[in-house]
Parts: C-alpha cells; sequence; structure tokens
C-alpha cells in the first residue's frame, strides 16, 4: 500500500508538478477493502490465478473484465 494519507501523498505529487485529480487512498482486500472491489473479486472473472487479492497491476482487472458486468 502506497506509504502516508492522502494529504502526504498529494503534498509528494505537487513536487512533481502533478495537476490531475487524485483520488483517495482506499483497500482493495481484506476486511476494509471497498464494496466496489469485494464486488469485482466475487465475480466469475474476479479470482487471479494466486487467489482472491488484487495484485499491483489491478488494472487488468477493470480494462479486461469489467465491461462485461455494466
Amino acid at each position: 500500500m502506497e506509504p502516508g494519507d492522502n494529504a502526504q501523498i498529494k503534498a509528494f505529487a505537487e513536487n512533481y508538478g502533478v495537476k490531475f485529480d487524485m483520488y483517495s487512498k482506499i483497500d482493495v482486500n481484506g476486511d476494509d477493502a471497498h464494496p466496489l472491489w469485494k464486488w469485482m473479486k466475487d465475480q466469475p472473472k474476479g479470482r487471479g490465478t494466486l487467489g482472491n487479492a488484487i495484485k499491483w497491476n489491478f488494472t487488468k482487472v477493470i480494462e479486461k473484465d469489467l465491461p462485461a458486468y455494466l
């Protein structure tokens, strides 16, 4: 997980000239996972080959599988 709270992450990104909107940090695994990620992992294509945890490159789940459920 990214170190720091939301304010610290924003301040760090501003040092690099970030101007785009940034979302708050959320949990994607465990009991405190955001409901969207819990739902995605419960879908037939939501399970990974190494278990049901979202890995580093979780965008592949969104790009490849999520449109099938919309």
